[in-house]
């Protein structure tokens, strides 16, 4: 390390002793009789900031989706009726799953019903509103 690169490294780490500690660097280069007491003694400062979120999340709450006794008792229920489920027999949850997709099932024919006009088609001259 050359004797240039040492003095910019010693100044560099004087820069940050002295902005840790409050200091302006104007005093630090003057000469050591001039820089005041307290860069004599090390000191730690810890800076709080607070941050307000003005009003963003005033409106949530802990314990759950509702903070209401009410609320949380649905929700519990509505965990304990997932669980029974889970805990049917193979038969059961076979016939469960059978019925989701015959409901399925219609809805996709409702919809393909529903839609069926827009994919016809039309021979040349007919009026696909008639």
């Amino acid at each position: 390390m050359t004797r240039k690169h040492t003095n910019f490294v010693a100044l560099a780490a004087v820069a940050v002793v002295l902005s840790a500690n409050n200091i302006p660097t104007s005093h630090a280069f003057i000469g050591s009789a001039s820089l005041p007491a307290s860069t004599m003694t090390t000191t730690t400062t810890t800076t709080t900031s607070t941050t307000t979120l003005h009003g963003l999340f005033d409106r949530f709450q802990s314990g759950g989706s509702g903070s209401s006794k009410d609320s949380l008792d649905e929700q519990w229920e509505a965990q304990q009726r997932i669980l029974q489920q889970r805990n049917k027999s193979p038969q059961e949850r076979q016939k469960y799953f059978a019925d989701i997709e015959k409901r399925r099932e219609e809805a996709s024919k409702k919809q393909k019903d529903k839609w069926a006009w827009q994919t016809k088609n039309y021979d040349k001259g007919q009026d696909p509103i008639d």
